[in-house]
């Protein structure tokens, strides 16, 4: 179905660009991206995986707890073409 609507896309005079998928993991939760995202290239859907990550990865930041922050890209079959994963630990205060 989805090919029948990139075709008709096509025909009708306008460029389909490929649907990616960013599913985020905090910490072990997952949340998966069920609508997706049309980008230009995997390239850009890497580079904002890696946005992504950076900035979900800051706002942990203010905590005193490791975090971890994974945004995997999926294509439109939902496999998983790259990920981008930040790992953040403040460590502790040796006295």
């Amino acid at each position: 179905m989805e090919r029948l609507v990139d075709l008709a896309r096509i025909v009708a005079g306008g460029f389909a660009m490929p649907r990616f998928f960013f599913d985020i993991t905090e910490n072990e939760k997952t949340v998966v991206d069920p609508d997706g995202h049309e980008l230009p290239s995997a390239q850009k859907a890497h580079d904002e995986a890696v946005r992504t990550a950076t900035a979900l990865s800051m706002d942990a930041a203010t905590t005193t707890c490791p975090h971890v922050v994974e945004v995997a890209v999926c294509d439109a079959k939902h496999h998983v073409i790259c990920a981008a994963t930040v790992t953040f630990d403040p460590g502790q205060l040796e006295l």
